[in-house]
């Protein structure tokens, strides 16, 4: 089930180095924990139509680039659970843990874990929910997260 797992994962183009660690309760449970990249890994810059049809190139607000980055966390998770329940049949349970790194040489620190089993992931999968938006998807599960009123993880 580990390699297979992993060869799963590892076929993903992912948009970023994704680490991952994990752990096989039994053939029906697993525990992952996934490094989350931090604030500065993702772009600052986005492409925008401008005058004259050009594209033009601007830099993001600190909101809006703080927003896309725990959008990326968030469905990182969400990605991740997904992939466990379709590379593993026997898996009726699991459980990702985000955490981040902070770069200065602090301990990590948790900041998302989400669980569920197989049955409610489905019903989610069916009604198209784990394709939208992530933050309203893990309401719907057994997940626990905080975010700030202007869409950042709270800091320590």
């Amino acid at each position: 089930m580990r390699d297979h797992l992993l060869a799963c994962l590892k076929d993903i183009l992912w948009p970023l180095p994704v680490t991952v660690a994990f752990d096989f309760d039994d053939v029906t449970s697993v525990r992952m924990d996934v490094q989350l990249p931090l604030l500065p890994t993702l772009p600052d810059r986005e492409a925008a139509i401008d005058y004259g049809n050009r594209v033009a190139v601007r830099r993001m607000s600190e909101v809006v680039h703080t927003k896309l980055h725990n959008r990326h966390a968030l469905g990182l998770v969400l990605r991740l659970m997904g992939e466990i329940f379709a590379a593993l049949p026997t898996v009726q349970q699991v459980t990702v843990s985000g955490r981040q790194q902070p770069a200065d040489k602090r301990p990590p620190r948790y900041v998302i874990t989400a669980r569920t089993a197989r049955k409610p992931w489905s019903e989610l999968h069916q009604r198209g929910s784990v394709t939208g938006d992530a933050f309203q998807c893990l309401q719907e599960i057994e997940s626990k997260f905080n975010l700030t009123g202007l869409g950042a993880f709270p800091a320590d």
